[in-house]
């Protein structure tokens, strides 16, 4: 038989087996035994693909790779036995590709700098592809316990700047210095373990809630786990679910609302507990009650760190300590609300937009 992955996972892994009539009962066992294993590797591709930057931002790139090489050895001991096959195609490396793009720094430094403002821009620029700039001498400056709000339209720049900052791209041009060292020249796990991150699209993966939050900090724990969920309002609902922590959470949280799934990840911030915190739009897919229970928990969540965070939501934006007015991939103002709705057309129109559809609602 052919067995082939779905084209989902962006890898085929095909398998060609030849059935004796007389060893039939015996290896339909051991084929339902492969093809089940073979179900668990192509979730683990296509959980590796969707949550990649998610297992980078937290560095659980080591325990994702041990449990897809486990899951993959099941299910190439299934095949062997069937058929004396001795090697696994592509999707292994698949897997790790997808770990190592886009290209990222490959500095050795681990150590900041003391006493040095945690974040640092100077005619920063960015394209994704050449002749294209995404970022536009951008500068700018995140002190230590200072809020940041990036405001825009569509497609300016926000969020590639964040990912900038996460250490996602290399191949920038200008300065990004983070706790005081060139982004290019620090270590990216080091640099990782110091950066809390929250995603618009609350991303989880198909284990228990426990492991989900354990992925902020491994080998925190039981009390910090649960400690993490009390601070994200999240350890009441947790232990309403018919097996509390051990609930599965789905296929990319399924099994949870969309206010439940981003407390989880915001409890996973909170175990990490880094001093720099990167936000992208983290309640605009909530509801206004959702949005309201989520905000809370943001709110002790950014106590003392330095927090960028891209937001449309006014709520949000009101609390920065300083607003950067991104257009076109530049910077065209920056400063804090009030300042912003005397001086600058473009920031008054957004604030009176967004005025109008809360009266709506």
């Amino acid at each position: 038989i052919s067995v082939k992955l779905t084209a989902a996972c962006c890898a085929a892994i095909p398998f060609s087996v030849y059935f004796p009539r007389f060893l039939l009962a015996r290896i339909e066992s051991r084929a339902a035994s492969l093809q089940q294993g073979l179900g668990e590797v192509n979730v683990e591709i296509q959980e590796a693909m969707a949550g990649a930057m998610v297992t980078k931002i937290f560095g659980g790139q080591k325990q994702r790779e041990e449990r897809f090489e486990q899951k993959n050895q099941k299910a190439l001991e299934d095949s062997k036995k069937l058929t004396g096959l001795h090697a696994w195609m592509g999707a292994a490396a698949r897997v790790l590709e997808l770990l190592d793009k886009p290209r990222e720094p490959e500095g050795q430094v681990m150590e900041e700098a003391k006493g040095a403002v945690p974040v640092e821009a100077e005619t920063l620029s960015f394209a994704y592809e050449k002749g294209t700039a995404v970022l536009k001498g951008i500068s700018l400056e995140g002190k230590k316990g200072c809020m940041t709000a990036i405001v825009g339209e569509s497609g300016c720049g926000k969020s590639t700047l964040l990912w900038l900052l996460a250490g996602f791209y290399a191949d920038y041009e200008g300065s990004v210095k983070l706790f005081g060292r060139e982004l290019r020249d620090w270590n990216l796990e080091a640099l990782r373990s110091r950066i809390g991150f929250v995603f618009q699209e609350p991303f989880l993966f198909p284990g228990t809630i426990y492991e989900n939050i354990a992925a902020g900090r491994p080998g925190a724990s039981r009390e910090e786990v649960e400690e993490a969920a009390k601070k994200a309002d999240a350890h009441e609902f947790i232990l309403g679910l018919e097996k509390g922590y051990e609930t599965r959470a789905g296929e990319r949280g399924s099994r949870l609302s969309g206010g439940q799934r981003q407390r989880i990840t915001i409890a996973r911030a909170f175990l990490k507990d880094a001093p720099l915190l990167l936000m992208d739009e983290p309640t605009s897919a909530l509801d206004e009650h959702a949005q309201q229970q989520v905000q809370k928990a943001l709110e002790r969540l950014m106590e003392g760190k330095t927090v960028f965070v891209v937001a449309h939501r006014m709520s949000t934006i009101l609390q920065a300590d300083q607003i950067l007015v991104l257009k076109d991939g530049k910077i065209l103002d920056r400063g804090r609300h009030g300042e912003l709705l005397e001086r600058c057309s473009w920031y008054r129109q957004l604030y009176e937009k967004e005025t109008a559809v809360r009266e709506e609602i």
